[in-house]
């Protein structure tokens, strides 16, 4: 019985003790975490989403300038089409309270992420630098870019299952932004494939890259993407957005809009990049690249 008596009490110990170590663990997970107190509400036009703005104190000053981005951007993207869900904003007060929420360390670069229905941003009074006003706006408005091709290519579900590539994600946001002046302009993307510091290809292998040299991505994304707009309208593009949500496909969407596969289109416009080289390609990697790409063309698996 005395033994018995024993067990029993050091598990009731046990469990004491575990209760109060998660306990001690939750409040230290709450020290330092912003407190959103404040919340603000729009709505820009009649057809235009409901943004709710979240956050601290720090942001009172900004939240204007904020808000006044956001207005901007509802009304960039009216000529593309419809956001279909409200969108919760959430102003974050320092980098690595953002780099938290959005699951991404290491990358200081950062100043906002898109995802269905949110947005987190970086609070402007960090980011130091001239020109703010227009940093900001040129940030909302690729992100609300993001936002309505993800309500275009599907549900709350299904979103994230699309694998539009990264370079068509962040070329479209980066060309309705009008970020190009701050972009790799084709003859800068043309010296790094052909120069012998070739670490991958931004079109089909972007995380290779991102962490470290994301002006190569971004830039690709940009150029590529107003290449594409020479030929192409606002309204493909969000046809092959809305195709993609019926099809469960984005690269089959592409097809069925441009009447070209989309590895097809980025062989040709990688091929136009390299024309501008002044020396042949010196990395063996994208010889074979290139290579494969005039023997199998149509190789899309879709």
């Amino acid at each position: 019985m005395g033994f018995r008596h024993h067990i029993i009490r050091a598990v009731i110990r046990g469990l004491f003790l575990g209760m109060v170590m998660l306990s001690v663990s939750a409040c230290a997970g709450l020290v330092g975490q912003p407190n959103f107190e404040y919340h603000r509400s729009y709505r820009f036009d009649a057809e235009g989403p409901e943004i709710h703005i979240r956050y601290t104190r720090e942001d009172q000053a900004t939240i204007n300038m904020v808000a006044g981005a956001f207005e901007t951007a509802v009304q960039t993207l009216e000529e593309w089409g419809h956001f279909r869900k409200p969108i919760t904003v959430t102003i974050h007060p320092d980098h690595d309270s953002l780099e938290r929420a959005v699951r991404r360390k290491g990358y200081p670069w950062l100043r906002g992420w898109a995802k269905y229905e949110t947005i987190d941003i970086q609070s402007p009074r960090t980011w130091g630098g001239v020109g703010l006003r227009r940093r900001v706006r040129e940030l909302v408005v690729h992100e609300m870019t993001h936002i309505l091709m993800y309500q275009y290519i599907g549900n709350e579900n299904t979103w994230t299952k699309r694998s539009v590539p990264l370079w068509f994600r962040e070329g479209h946001a980066s060309y309705v932004a009008k970020q190009g002046y701050r972009r790799s302009k084709p003859d800068e993307l043309a010296a790094y494939y052909c120069g012998a510091g070739y670490r991958g290809d931004p079109f089909t292998e972007p995380k290779k890259l991102l962490r470290e040299s994301p002006e190569l991505v971004y830039g690709a994304g940009h150029q590529g993407f107003t290449e594409l707009m020479k030929t192409a309208s606002k309204e493909q593009i969000m046809r092959v957005y809305r195709r993609t949500d019926e099809t469960g496909d984005f690269r089959e969407a592409f097809h069925d809009v441009f009447g070209i596969y989309l590895a097809q289109w980025e062989d040709s416009y990688r091929e136009k990049l390299v024309s501008l080289c002044q020396d042949k390609p010196k990395s063996k990697e994208l010889k074979k690249l290139l290579n494969v790409q005039k023997g199998s063309a149509t190789d899309d698996v879709l």
